[in-house]
């Protein structure tokens, strides 16, 4: 009994010092891109009560160079920049004991947002505490241009939801909303009308050169919040990057 008093009088002087318990939300471990035109990725399961939803943070980056399968090895042709924020993200993609609270903001201040759906939200659709799959399908097929934008797919199911730019990326979206899809540099409703400024087109970066081609990286986490309601992260897995479809 006298054990048990004092095992109850630790926990009490720890509670009493503020410590909290380790909250770990478990990463995406299985991601992959195909042709530079097709990324998927399985989520894992849950089991921690703090998940809330995953989190897809993107960047679109412009280029003079025509690259058919984007890989580490050539992100530096294909935009500088592009090389220099995977090698900045990369410590963060391989421990878990390197993943901040505020990675949020070091995905913010590299000027990533997240990504959106023009038919829902997609926080509500990566809310799965089960496993399931994404797919993220930048190819180019017939039909209209509203409806051969890159779309995402759940369990390579039937619905397709159209990807959206996020909202607070750019000021000219609530005037121009069908700038908020996915275009290649050579569509008509091209998204680097204007270049990037201070207030437009935030998620992209510009590049010397004749910029005809761009591309988009993707980076996933699971997200939760801890016990005072502030975010936590799991460790963020890079999708990878896919080339923006021309129409």
């Amino acid at each position: 009994m006298l054990i048990n008093k004092k095992l109850l009088s630790l926990v009490m002087v720890l509670a009493a010092c503020g410590i909290e318990n380790y909250i770990y939300l478990e990463p995406v471990t299985s991601a992959s891109t195909s042709a530079g035109t097709t990324a998927s990725f399985s989520t894992p399961g849950q089991s921690s009560p703090n998940f809330r939803y995953y989190t897809i943070f993107y960047r679109i980056y412009l280029s003079a160079t025509n690259e058919t399968a984007p890989a580490p090895v050539n992100y530096n042709a294909i935009n500088p920049v592009l090389a220099s924020h995977y090698n900045t993200l990369y410590p963060y993609t391989y421990a878990d004991n390197s993943t901040p609270s505020s990675l949020g903001t070091v995905f913010a201040n590299l000027n990533y947002y997240s990504l959106a759906v023009n038919n829902g939200s997609l926080y509500n659709l990566l809310n799965s505490a089960s496993s399931f799959s994404v797919q993220l399908r930048f190819d180019e097929p017939s039909g209209t241009v509203d409806t051969k934008s890159p779309y995402l797919t759940i369990n390579s199911g039937s619905t397709r939801y159209r990807l959206f730019r996020n909202e607070s990326a750019s000021d000219d979206f609530s005037s121009n909303p069908v700038y908020r899809y996915f275009y290649g540099a050579n569509t008509p409703y091209s998204l680097y009308a204007p270049l990037p400024t201070a207030n437009t087109n935030r998620d992209v970066q510009t590049a010397a050169g004749t910029l005809a081609y761009s591309y988009v990286s993707f980076y996933v986490v699971a997200q939760g919040i801890d016990d005072n309601y502030s975010p936590v992260y799991s460790r963020p897995t890079h999708i990878g990057v896919l080339r923006l479809p021309d129409f």
